[in-house]
């Protein structure tokens, strides 16, 4: 019986995971060799909730918030936090611990994994950089561009076109009810954009559209005037340009390239 436990902690040890178990309380009973090496931490440190000194400061606080109360709710615990590294560096961490119950129901201890994910993290922020980078091009765009999927939901609107509408995004979403195509010219537009998805091939459409039009001296007024509106598939999404107030020139006809 000895042997066989002591193989088990041998297994436990070499998983490549940090991994532990805790008491029903929460305070830690068991922490494999792979957390302590990467921490630094010896076992009797780590013991308990000596293990928390590794948790980076700015995270502590909402990790033992969500431990406590998953604690008490005794459900499956999923949260994410800094861990420091045995050279002093923070990489953040996956936190998982699940219950394990007696014949009574009753949990007895729980089992701890931590995985990295600061590779994840770090996609994550390039992305949003990205992403933030993106709007701001598109913000500085002098047309209005829109950016719809497949089925024609409107997933994007640049800052010109949210204020030539004078609405928000939600309130655009609902574009084909929302009249911001002229009534008489609302079924052609749709056409058109029916074929581009299926076909997968550009489209310009002249239509009018609806303007809000804010004046220091009246009310809300709207005035409709025409425009050339293109559209250009991109990959599951479609990317709507336009200039307003009549057709450009071929020189000044606005175009978009992928």
């Amino acid at each position: 019986m000895k042997k066989s436990e002591e193989q088990l902690w041998t297994i436990i040890d070499n998983i490549p995971a940090l991994t532990g178990s805790c008491r029903a309380d929460g305070t830690a009973e068991f922490i494999n060799q792979r957390w302590l090496d990467y921490t630094d931490l010896s076992l009797k440190e780590s013991l308990g909730w000596g293990w928390s000194v590794a948790v980076h400061p700015e995270d502590l606080g909402k990790l033992r918030d969500t431990w406590l109360r998953h604690l008490a709710s005794v459900e499956p615990v999923e949260e994410e936090a800094r861990l420091r590294r045995f050279d002093g560096e923070y990489r953040w961490f996956l936190f998982r611990a699940a219950p394990a119950r007696d014949d009574q129901s009753n949990v007895v201890r729980w089992y701890v994994t931590n995985t990295d994910i600061e590779d994840r993290k770090r996609g994550e922020e390039a992305l949003c950089a990205s992403d933030l980078h993106f709007r701001q091009i598109v913000d500085g765009i002098p047309a209005l561009i829109a950016v719809m999927n497949a089925a024609g939901e409107l997933e994007l609107v640049n800052r010109q076109g949210l204020e030539y509408f004078g609405k928000t995004l939600e309130e655009l979403k609902i574009w084909a009810t929302g009249g911001a195509v002229h009534p008489d010219d609302f079924s052609s537009v749709v056409a058109a954009w029916r074929r581009s998805v299926e076909t997968g091939h550009p489209y310009e459409s002249e239509h009018r559209q609806r303007r809000r039009l804010l004046r220091p001296d009246a009310d809300n007024d709207v005035m409709i005037e025409p425009g050339v509106v293109g559209q250009i598939p991109i990959g599951s999404n479609v990317a709507h340009a336009g200039t307003i107030g009549g057709r450009s020139s071929n020189d000044s006809k606005l175009k978009i390239g992928r």
